[in-house]
């Protein structure tokens, strides 16, 4: 069993799920549903407007959106920066970054298969 070191406190502690110590996850939680409270009685909250009513610094709720532990599909003021152009984004990447994305995989899927097809080769197992 591994032993870490909390990066919010600096105590040590067993890692389970995620990268907090107990204590620390606690808190986060609790912050967590106040955050919760304050977008169910203003919804159109801003992601600075959120971190001033919780006295957190933007980056963690920025955090909380990227990771999904915040759905922004209710909250359309939730914008972060996109992680691929800058742009505003309501996740992790902007609409055209996401189509762009999504485009090159299916380019690329395609090559693989044409690639697989040029060889010749069957799937499956070799079996007596």
């Amino acid at each position: 069993m591994s032993i870490e070191v909390c990066p919010r406190c600096g105590t040590l502690y067993t890692p389970v799920r995620r990268t907090l110590c107990p204590t620390c996850q606690r808190e986060e939680n609790a912050l967590f549903e106040r955050a919760r409270t304050v977008l169910k009685h203003e919804p159109a909250c801003t992601v600075y407007q959120l971190a001033t009513h919780l006295d957190v610094s933007t980056e963690v709720i920025e955090e909380w959106i990227r990771e999904g532990y915040l759905l922004v599909r209710n909250h359309p003021n939730l914008t972060i920066a996109c992680e691929r152009c800058g742009q505003s984004a309501l996740g992790r990447y902007c609409e055209h970054c996401r189509e762009t994305m999504g485009a090159m995989l299916t380019d690329a899927a395609k090559a693989v298969r044409a690639e697989d097809k040029g060889k010749g080769t069957r799937r499956g197992f070799y079996s007596r």
